[in-house]
This record gives C-alpha cells, structure tokens and sequence, in this order.
C-alpha cells in the first residue's frame, strides 16, 4: 500500500507564526501525525516553537520553547485523539509558548 500525506496551514498571526498539520494516511488509515508551530523571526529565519508527533512509537509533544527542550508524551489514545488535542493546544496556547521560545533562545 501507498503512504500519501494529507498536510495544510493555518496562519495564526499573518503568515509570520503558523500552524503546519500533517496526516500520513495509508490503507485509508492514518498512521502517522504531526503538528508543528513556526514563526518567521525579525531575520526571515523560519524556527519551530513547538513539535507534536509519533516519532519513537509515542505521540510526544516536543517542548521546543524551553532552555533545554523536554518531550511530554500523550499515552494510551488513539492517534486521531491526540492529533486533536495536540492541535487544540497549538490553538490555545501558541501565544505563550511562541513567547517563551524568543525569550530562551533570543541568543540562538
């Protein structure tokens, strides 16, 4: 069977910070999910903030916006549930983890 990648954007502040979703589908099935928060910094240098995917066999959140980036995993769900919790939390929080992303990696 043939892997395809349903992927789109959702700007959240003009195309300056985005949401990038991402679905492999294979077998009419997802297999595999990401959600991911960019911003374009005051360079035009395109830096993820935050990170959701199945990488390692987990579905973790990559915790990019702090000093030294932690990963929070979302056990025992179904992939669909965690792609939408995951985006919801993009939704909700970008804001803050945008924020506290500049002010740890400002010298980066």
């Amino acid at each position: 069977m043939v892997k395809r990648t349903k992927a789109w954007t959702e700007y959240l502040e003009g195309p300056q910070t985005e949401a990038r979703y991402e679905l492999d589908i294979k077998g009419g099935k997802v297999v595999d999910a990401r959600v991911i928060g960019y911003f374009t910094n005051e360079y035009g240098v395109r830096k993820q903030f935050v990170r959701w995917d199945f990488a390692h066999g987990e579905f973790h959140k990559d915790c990019l916006y702090e000093k030294e980036p932690k990963k929070q995993y979302l056990k025992y769900l179904p992939l669909k549930e965690c792609f939408n919790r995951a985006k919801e939390d993009l939704r909700s929080n970008w804001r803050a983890y945008k924020k506290t992303y500049i002010k740890n990696h400002q010298n980066d």
